[in-house]
């Protein structure tokens, strides 16, 4: 690998650092909207709280999935944003990383190799993860 490649990859790789830190930054945002939004329903009046369709602005999916065994089995609510989705995002801004250094960056000899590793590591990435939740699920 030349040192101009090294150099476009790393740039690639903190322009994702960027973009996941940004995912980041706008989940913070919003729990702490929600977290607001939900001590002062607390102290509202009728139907404070029981929002039906969360802030404006909805987030896409907020807590669909694991997340409905815990607390009684009701979803959470609508502005919820779950650690799966987040992940989703992250992992897409890893692929869309990929996939431009791939074309930018590498030879046509070098794209398999990457895609070896890049399939190995996702791999290994989905075994960590379902272990992970195998082991919250166990607590």
């Amino acid at each position: 690998m030349s040192d101009d490649q090294v150099r476009d990859l790393e740039l690639r790789d903190q322009q994702r650092e960027k973009e996941d830190a940004a995912v980041r930054d706008e989940v913070e945002e919003k729990q702490k909207a929600a977290k607001a939004a939900s001590a002062s329903s607390t102290s509202g009046g009728p139907g404070a709280g029981t929002g039906s369709g969360g802030p404006s602005g909805g987030m896409r999916g907020g807590g669909m999935g694991r997340r409905g065994s815990r607390g009684g089995g009701s979803p959470p609510p609508s502005h919820v944003i779950s650690e799966s989705s987040i992940e989703e995002r992250l992992d897409a801004n890893d692929t869309k990383a990929y996939l431009d250094a791939e074309s930018a960056s590498l030879t046509e000899g070098q794209k398999d190799r990457a895609r070896e590793i890049a399939s190995e590591y996702r791999e290994k990435l989905y075994e960590r993860r379902e272990l992970l939740r195998a082991q919250a699920a166990a607590k």
